[in-house]
């Protein structure tokens, strides 16, 4: 229930599974949701897709420089900041000695990918492979991958995302697992 919703660019999409509480499952869950909006990118033609994690906050100028500056591939975040949760308080990352040198290496929500059609699953039931499915996890390494399929990323020039630390909450923390 909100104005927002009402917007005639902006599309919500449903899926038909329950949602996945078993740890096991966190990235099984993410990775559907993640097809499930390839499959409907494909179906438009291609795009940017910009993965947000449910607990990250992301800057309002990232559409308005996207549509400027059009990179043929996207960008990725080298800069961003840290919040922790419970303190409230706000840093600088890289500066975080607790996460490390780069923000792009500790924060899914740290690329913009553009996809053209032919990038994207057209279906669930399609299981050719597809540039897309090189970028449903290990988030950690999607520059270098990226770089190495031939499609290097643009760095977004400023601090696009504030990574939330709250460990109840974070799928690395729940599933064990980085990137």
């Amino acid at each position: 229930d909100t104005d927002f919703a009402e917007r005639e660019n902006l599309h919500f999409l449903t899926v038909d599974y329950p949602v996945f509480r078993d740890p096991e499952l966190t990235r099984a869950d993410r990775n559907l949701k993640m097809r499930r909006c390839a499959v409907e990118m494909h179906q438009r033609g291609g795009g940017y897709m910009f993965g947000v994690d449910q607990d990250d906050l992301v800057s309002n100028r990232i559409v308005q420089f996207v549509r400027e500056h059009e990179h043929p591939f996207g960008y990725i975040m080298p800069v961003g900041f840290e919040g922790d949760a419970v303190s409230r308080v706000i840093w600088d990352l890289p500066g975080s000695k607790r996460i490390g040198p780069r923000f792009c290496q500790c924060c899914g929500t740290c690329a913009i990918l553009r996809f053209s059609a032919d990038d994207l699953p057209s279906s669930f039931e399609d299981t050719e492979p597809h540039t897309f499915d090189s970028f449903c996890s290990h988030h950690h390494i999607w520059e270098e991958r990226s770089r190495d399929l031939g499609r290097p990323l643009a760095h977004l020039p400023f601090p696009g995302t504030i990574y939330v630390a709250d460990p109840g909450m974070q799928m690395s923390a729940i599933t064990g697992e980085r990137g």
